[in-house]
Parts: structure tokens; sequence; C-alpha cells
């Protein structure tokens, strides 16, 4: 049986502890995050998880190991022992290539946090996460959309906002994973950033082997109130392969006491039907303000019916404007 050099240097990898040094960069690159003692305390353990994440194909794993405070690269390959003699002797082995620098390895890990949730993380590169408005991050328009905040459902007035929000969102992605990549090269470990760059470009996260965050409702909330009431704008926010982020406006909503009370839905084509909302009833607080509330709906060519309030709150009726004609025979 005759055995080729690299067949050699795989079988001596496989057997001993002697660290090859051959990694390339090339072929598929996943991204995997162990934070396990029961599965990475140990470097027996830690290949065996990569080899696990490899799915049995030829891949480059950069495992971030957090429970040894290491980075490494490992190669995953198929290997066919058997030679021309023997062939069919498949054996898929995994082999430690490089080891990142301790600086090289925290700038692994907050890679590996950019990766499970770019939305927010790009969110905070750009503005600060305020808190949350009904389960929804909130976050300040004006740090996304500079222009008046005037409540205009009409035209292409939403889809203006909507493409300014998209442009600022990626412009905060790519300043953020471009710095946290500048981190590991700073480190001197440019294989390890050239892994990540890879993943990266293919599709946020597309190869990173976690649970990532691939969509979120955002509450962008506008720093001028419209008829002295405060409103905003939320929007779903999703990863989309090399663009980073996409956006998309699906309502338009009425806050009171930091809680969303009404929400405008917003059409495919950006706007509203007005007319749907006439009948829609919502409760507030019996302290809110009626005439800022009627200020914010006669941007939208509507009225409210106040009716009827308990000492603690108010049922609101939206109307049309000229009530006295709708409820004439």
């Amino acid at each position: 049986m005759s055995y080729s050099i690299s067949h050699l240097k795989r079988l001596a990898c496989l057997l001993s502890a002697v660290m090859c040094v051959s990694f390339s960069a090339e072929g598929a690159v996943k991204i995997t995050e162990c934070s396990s003692y029961q599965l990475c305390s140990t470097e027996s353990k830690s290949l065996n998880y990569a080899l696990s994440k490899s799915n049995g194909d030829n891949t480059d794993i950069v495992l971030v190991n957090t429970v040894m405070n290491k980075t490494s690269i490992v190669e995953v390959r198929k290997n066919d022992f058997g030679g021309k003699e023997f062939p069919g002797m498949v054996t898929v082995t995994a082999e430690e290539v490089y080891v990142a620098s301790t600086a090289g390895h925290m700038a692994s890990v907050d890679l590996v946090h950019f990766l499970e949730n770019p939305i927010t993380s790009s969110l905070n590169e750009g503005s600060v996460v305020l808190g949350n408005v009904n389960g929804r991050p909130t976050v300040p328009l004006e740090h996304f959309y500079a222009l008046p905040h005037q409540l205009n459902v009409r035209g292409s007035s939403l889809f203006s906002i909507n493409n300014e929000l998209e442009s600022a969102l990626n412009n905060a992605f790519q300043d953020h994973s471009n710095g946290l990549l500048d981190n590991i090269d700073l480190s001197g470990d440019i294989s390890v950033g050239l892994a990540f760059r890879k993943v990266i470009a293919v599709e946020i996260g597309a190869s990173f082997d976690g649970t990532p965050v691939d969509q979120m409702e955002v509450f962008f909330k506008a720093s001028q109130p419209e008829g002295e009431a405060p409103w905003g704008v939320i929007v779903d926010v999703k990863k989309n392969g090399t663009t980073g982020l996409i956006t998309k406006i699906t309502g338009v909503a009425l806050i009171e006491n930091g809680s969303i009370v009404f929400v405008i839905p917003v059409k495919e084509d950006g706007t509203v039907d007005t007319e749907e909302l006439i009948g829609t009833t919502f409760r507030v607080s019996a302290e809110a303000s009626h005439s800022s509330l009627r200020g914010w709906f006669a941007g939208i060519n509507l009225d409210i019916s106040v009716d009827p309030c308990s000492s603690v709150t108010c049922n609101i009726t939206v109307i049309d404007l000229d009530y006295e004609d709708i409820e004439s025979p």
C-alpha cells in the first residue's frame, strides 16, 4: 500500500498533537462559538465539536471557544487513505491549523456577537437603544432620518423615510463590522479576519453556526410631535445577503405614556387607506390631551370622538372630519 505525501501529512496530524499550518482561507468557511464546558473544555473535545459542525464536508471552521478562551481555525477534510490500491477508505479529519492571539480571540468574540445580532449592533452603532415600546427596541428617528418629522402617510413620503432609514442602518452596519474586523487585523490574526470577512461577504451570519437574529421590528420614535402628540414608525428590519440590512415601514404609531395606543397600518405602496381607519376604537388614559390626539389625526384628515370616559381611561373612536355629514341620513 502506498500513500501520497499529503496523505501521510494528514495521518500524522490525525495521530499526533502536531499542528499543521496549511490554512489558506479557501473553500467553505463556517464560524461557530462553543460555550459548553462539556463539549469544548479540552483540545480533543474542541476538535470533535468542530468536526460535528462541518456536516462531514470540507470546511474551515473558525472555532471561538469561550470555555478555553481561545479562537482557532480547524480544517475539516475528507481523506481517502486507501489511495489507488484501496479506494473508498474515506475518513473525515479535523486539525487545528491556527491559534489566534489573546487580542484576536477577544475581537473574535465581539464579531461572533455581531453575527448573532447585527440588527441591534447596527442600531447601537448609529444611535442608542432607548428601551422597548410594546416589545420593540426603540431608537430616535432623528439619528437615522434628519429631515423634519412630519406625519404624512400619502404619496411617497414613507418611502422616502424608509430609504433614508435603510441607508443609514447599512452605513452603521458597515462601520461596525469593519471596525470589528480591523480589531482582528490589528491583533495580527489576518487568517481569522479573512475567514470572518468571507462569512460576512457571502451573507450576514449565513455561515455562522448559531441562532442569529434574522429579523426584528424596531420602533423609530419621532422627535417632533404631530399635533403635540408623540408618534413614530414601526419598521421591520431583516438581514439581506451582502447588502446588509433591509427595512420596511409597516405602521405609523401613536404613543401615550410610553406605550403604543394606535397603529396606522402601512400598505405595500407606502401609503395608508384612511377610510379603513374610520370607526376604529382604542383606549387612552383619562389624563391624555384630547386636543393633541385630535391634532394628530387631523394630520391625516381624520377626527376623533371621545366617549365614554371613566376616572382612569377614555375610549377613542376614529371618525371623519365631517362627522355631521356621516351622522345625517
